[in-house]
């Protein structure tokens, strides 16, 4: 079975940053053709989306009306073990 591996840039998120997708989806392709684990492969594509400024996520998050930036991230793995972290403001990567 060939491993699928999808990529988006968010729900508003127009052509001009299609490449930012398919940049998160070969990265993280590349650690599954390497045989890592889907959680890292899934880690790593996310890191690429958090670091284009282009994107509403990491490093782009919108500001609020005062002028910080608060962000929210989740993830669980395949046997339901899950993380997240809601409002937290300075960090590159969440």
């Amino acid at each position: 079975m060939q491993p699928v591996l999808l990529t988006h840039c968010g729900a508003g998120s127009n052509a001009s940053v299609q490449d930012a997708a398919a940049a998160a989806g070969a990265t993280g392709m590349a650690v599954l053709r390497r045989g890592g684990r889907a959680l890292d492969a899934v880690v790593e594509s996310i890191v690429v989306l958090e670091d284009d400024p282009r994107l509403n996520a990491g490093t782009g998050s919108r500001m609020r009306i005062d002028g910080r930036t608060q962000m929210d991230a989740a993830l669980m793995d395949g046997d339901l073990e899950a993380g997240g972290v809601a409002a937290i403001e300075r960090v590159k990567n969440p």
